[in-house]
């Protein structure tokens, strides 16, 4: 990352941790131990700051084979639904993009409008200025030089936001091999996604 850009993420990284971005939805979930957030699509996902510092990062699922080590940090930029600058604790500024969750892209290289894809960023915004925490596959780098990265909330198995957005319909799965770990898990909440025709199992039915 060059000079210019890092400084424009660390003001915004100041900014955001004073007013972070609020809920879509009004009515929240209900934050149970064990699973924590909700996948209700009429409730808004519970955040708490407090609630990641103060976690275990060692006891969150991740591969026996991680890459490196877990990672706190906050959020600053959001690029799409599934790609984050985070700052981490350690004052690493890390590209990240989402492990097993691929959200539509806004606008492709053609400058055209895919289905969901700003739906799926606007939902990801939430994020905006908050704390999270991030655990690791086999695999820590894409082609674009980007960190692979499974992000949590919280420590409930709901709060991985991975599982969020296919739950809730705004991403389907993508195995970056050989990141599989949490692979079953997502497939799972894929199907009930489509099933239950949720966001873009819904909205984007016509399009190939």
């Amino acid at each position: 990352m060059n000079a210019r850009r890092l400084i424009a993420v660390l003001a915004s990284a100041l900014a955001l941790s004073a007013c972070p971005y609020q809920p879509v939805l009004d009515e929240p979930c209900e934050y149970a131990a064990g699973t924590g957030n909700c996948f209700d699509e009429e409730r808004s996902f519970v955040f708490d700051d407090a609630r990641v510092d103060a976690m275990d990062l060692a006891s969150l699922p991740q591969s026996p084979a991680a890459c490196r080590d877990p990672e706190r940090g906050r959020l600053v930029t959001v690029a799409d639904g599934d790609t984050f600058d985070v700052l981490t604790d350690d004052g690493e500024m890390l590209r990240v993009r989402l492990l097993g969750a691929d959200t539509p892209e806004t606008y492709d290289a053609t400058g055209m409008l895919h289905c969901y894809g700003a739906d799926a960023k606007i939902f990801s915004e939430q994020l905006l200025g908050r704390r999270v925490a991030l655990t690791f596959d086999r695999g820590c780098m894409d082609r674009f030089d980007r960190t692979l990265a499974y992000l949590w909330l919280g420590p409930g198995e709901n709060d991985l936001w991975q599982r969020q957005l296919i739950r809730r319909g705004y991403a389907s799965v993508l195995v970056l091999a050989p990141n599989d770990f949490m692979e079953s898990t997502f497939r799972g909440d894929e199907g009930i996604a489509n099933a239950e025709r949720r966001g873009l199992w819904e909205e984007c039915r016509s399009e190939p």
